[in-house]
Order: structure tokens, then C-alpha cells, then sequence
């Protein structure tokens, strides 16, 4: 009995000692500056138009349309290190917000079509068309405010040397034609014990 406690205090001493010896091993010195490949985190947002000397994006859009307009903007961010990938995926997001939003009024109002898949009409192609539709007045969100930006995260995908995604911008009122507004986005890259925040990144752009 003797020899058998023995023998587990030995072993219980054995395993305390790599333990101890594999937590010295890996301190927090070990761990790289940075999450990124290029040692430091880096995004940015490029819109649509043109950019003039002081700095401001240009947009011109259509409010003649039957609906209001949106557009797209590009972005790029560094990527991580490859020990910090999750079964090949790239740890990095973004959120955004804006300084503009709208106000929904009391005639929000969506088209609901009536399709009859026995009778028709098709195209030419063979797609099903609306033989009929109507309109529904969705005036419980009148007064809802609303920014020009969603607010949810979106991830990014592999670009060659860098990460890109897309965020849309919009809908945009005819209120906010000849406005500055001002774009802003925040980018999160997870590294263990090494993540990294940037929040200020910002794209100024003008409504035309």
C-alpha cells in the first residue's frame, strides 16, 4: 500500500513538474506583436464615385426610380496569422454606422404579387409572372428611425494578399441629397490572447 502511494505522489509530482514546465514555456513574450501577417492590423473602405482634393467622395445616384437608391462599399482588411484561422476561415469582421438616418413616415407602403403557377402567364423563358398584385400600408413603423447603414457585422472572404467584403449603403432619402455624411466602420481581428479593435476608420461622401 505503502509502495502504491508512493508511486502516485511520483507520478503526481512528474505531471505538476511539465506542467509547470509547459506553462513557463508559453508567456505572453512568445506571443507575436501583432495578429496580422504584416504586424499590424490595417482595413479601409472604398466607395463608389469620385474622390475630390479635400477628401470627400462624390456619389451620384438615381431618385428617379421606383425605389430609393443604395450603393455598395469595398473593403479590405489585413488578414491574421494562420494559427489564428478556425478550419481555414479568417477571424475578422466589421460594423458600421453613420451620422444620417431617416425617419419612416405613415405611407410606407410594399407590392405583394398574385402568381397562378396552373394558369400562367410565363415568358418567354418559361418564368412565372404576376397576374395580378396589391398594396399593403405598413404604417406601424411610421416614426421608426432608420440609418442609412446597417448596424450588423459582416466577415470577409479571401482576396489574393488581403480579406474584402461589402457593405450597402442605403436606402437612401432625397432629403439627404447635397449632405455630407460621414461613414464609419469598426474592425475586429481575433488572435487568443492577441485580438485586436480599430474603430477609426471613417469615408466622407456627398449625395448628388
Amino acid at each position: 500500500m505503502n509502495k502504491l502511494i508512493e508511486k502516485i505522489s511520483w507520478q503526481l509530482c512528474a505531471f505538476c513538474a511539465a506542467g509547470a514546465t509547459l506553462f513557463m514555456s508559453c508567456t505572453p513574450d512568445d506571443l507575436p506583436s501583432s495578429p496580422c501577417i504584416d504586424g499590424d492590423c490595417n482595413a479601409e473602405m472604398v466607395l463608389p464615385g469620385y474622390l475630390d482634393d479635400n477628401g470627400y467622395y462624390h456619389i451620384d445616384l438615381d431618385f428617379d426610380g421606383d425605389y430609393l437608391p443604395w450603393f455598395q462599399v469595398d473593403v479590405y482588411a489585413d488578414k491574421v496569422l494562420p494559427q489564428y484561422e478556425y478550419n481555414g476561415v479568417q477571424p475578422v469582421e466589421a460594423r458600421f454606422d453613420s451620422d444620417t438616418h431617416w425617419t419612416i413616415g405613415d405611407s410606407l407602403m410594399v407590392t405583394v404579387n398574385n402568381y397562378n403557377p396552373f394558369q400562367g402567364p410565363y415568358d418567354y423563358n418559361g418564368n412565372l409572372l404576376p397576374n395580378s398584385s396589391y398594396d399593403i400600408i405598413l404604417n406601424q413603423f411610421a416614426g421608426t428611425k432608420v440609418n442609412i447603414v446597417q448596424g450588423t457585422t459582416i466577415y470577409f472572404s479571401d482576396d489574393h494578399e488581403r480579406l474584402r467584403s461589402k457593405r450597402v449603403v442605403g436606402p437612401i432619402p432625397p432629403m439627404a441629397q447635397n449632405d455630407t455624411i460621414t461613414l464609419y466602420m469598426e474592425v475586429y481581428w481575433e488572435g487568443v490572447g492577441n485580438s485586436v479593435v480599430k474603430d477609426h476608420y471613417f469615408e466622407k461622401f456627398i449625395v448628388e
